[in-house]
C-alpha cells in the first residue's frame, strides 16, 4: 500500500515539474495558424509559424479529438462534434473512418489518437518540429529555429532509418503522396 502512494506521488512530483517546464518554454496557440491554400487543392491546408520561433520551445500542446484502439478501427464512434471536425481534416473523402486513419498518430502501442490542428501539419523528412506525448497530449517542440511565416512540419515516418527511396514508398503507401522536400530533393539529385 505504501509502494501505491509513493509511486503516485513521484508521478504527480514530476507531472508537476514537467508543467513548470512546459510554461517557461511554451509559445503557445497563437504562435502558428492554419492556412488554406486555395489555389492547390492537393496541398490543401498547411500550418505556418506567426512569429520567430526558438529551437526547443512548445509551440503546441493539444488533446485529441478521438482516440482509438488501432486492432477495431473500423468500429469507431464519434459523437456529432466529433465527426464534424474529422469530415474537415484532409483527405477529401466522406468515409469518416479513412479520414481518422490518415490523420491518426499513434500515442502507444494499440492506442491511436486524432489532433484537430496538429494533423493539420505537413509531412517532412527535414522537419523543424517533432513531437511526443505526454499521456494521450500531444506535444510539438522545434527541433530548430523557425523563421516567421515559415511552414512548420513533422515527419510522419522515421525518416533517418529509411534511404530516399523507401521513405517515398512509405509516404505513398501510407498518404498517398510523393513528397517534395528540401531532403528528398537534394538525395535525388545527388542520384
Amino acid at each position: 500500500m505504501k509502494y501505491c502512494i509513493v509511486t503516485k506521488i513521484i508521478i504527480v512530483c514530476v507531472l508537476i515539474i514537467i508543467l513548470i517546464f512546459c510554461s517557461m518554454y511554451f509559445y503557445g496557440k497563437n504562435s502558428i495558424k492554419i492556412v488554406q491554400n486555395a489555389n492547390n487543392i492537393t496541398y490543401g491546408r498547411y500550418t505556418i509559424a506567426t512569429r520567430f520561433i526558438p529551437k526547443g520551445c512548445i509551440i503546441s500542446i493539444e488533446n485529441p479529438i478521438i482516440t482509438y484502439n488501432s486492432k477495431d478501427q473500423h468500429n469507431i464512434f464519434y459523437n456529432s462534434y466529433q465527426k464534424k471536425l474529422i469530415m474537415n481534416l484532409h483527405p477529401v473523402t466522406n468515409d469518416i473512418n479513412h479520414k481518422c486513419h490518415k490523420n491518426a498518430f499513434v500515442i502507444s502501442d494499440d492506442i491511436h489518437g486524432v489532433f484537430y490542428n496538429n494533423s493539420m501539419i505537413n509531412h517532412s523528412c527535414d522537419p523543424n518540429v517533432h513531437y511526443c506525448f505526454i499521456f494521450e497530449n500531444i506535444v510539438m517542440v522545434a527541433t530548430r529555429d523557425i523563421m516567421k511565416d515559415e511552414e512548420i512540419t513533422i515527419s510522419y515516418i522515421d525518416y533517418l532509418k529509411y534511404d530516399l527511396n523507401d521513405r517515398q514508398n512509405l509516404l505513398k503507401k501510407g498518404w498517398d503522396f510523393t513528397c517534395e522536400c528540401s531532403r528528398c530533393k537534394m538525395e535525388s539529385s545527388v542520384k
